[in-house]
């Protein structure tokens, strides 16, 4: 499929790490946008997998890269997790949200009314 650079040294489990290449992260994504635009409806990822004739482990990573950049979107869970291309306003949608990661959350308002900040007994006691 594509030339991987490997460590020389193996892992705990005796098995060598294998690290992709950004440029080899995008071809996959590229692949899998393609797969996906020739797909009526939203499908799992052994399903794509199996058009591109890798396995599932081996389009995970860029598989969540494409959801992050807003690409593809995800729905359902786990085993039922279900993988479709995102539209046109959902994509602007997840690239605003991804834009604006690195900021602080907006501030909550801190400012409640009197009514709601009192308990049951106070306002009893009020009247």
């Amino acid at each position: 499929m594509w030339e991987l650079p490997q460590d020389d040294e193996p892992n705990d489990f005796g098995a060598k790490r294998v690290r992709r290449t950004t440029a080899a992260l995008e071809r996959v994504a590229d692949r899998i946008v393609e797969d996906l635009q020739g797909r009526r409806r939203a499908v799992a990822i052994s399903t794509v997998a199996k058009g591109l004739g890798m396995t599932p482990r081996e389009i995970a990573h860029p598989m969540s890269l494409l959801i992050t950049r807003g690409k593809v979107v995800r729905t359902g869970e786990r085993r039922g997790a279900r993988y479709r291309l995102a539209t046109k306003r959902a994509a602007k949608r997840a690239a605003k949200r991804s834009a604006g990661a690195g900021q602080p959350p907006p501030k909550k308002s801190t400012a409640t009314s009197r009514r709601t900040s009192k308990t049951k007994a106070a306002r009893k006691r009020s009247r």
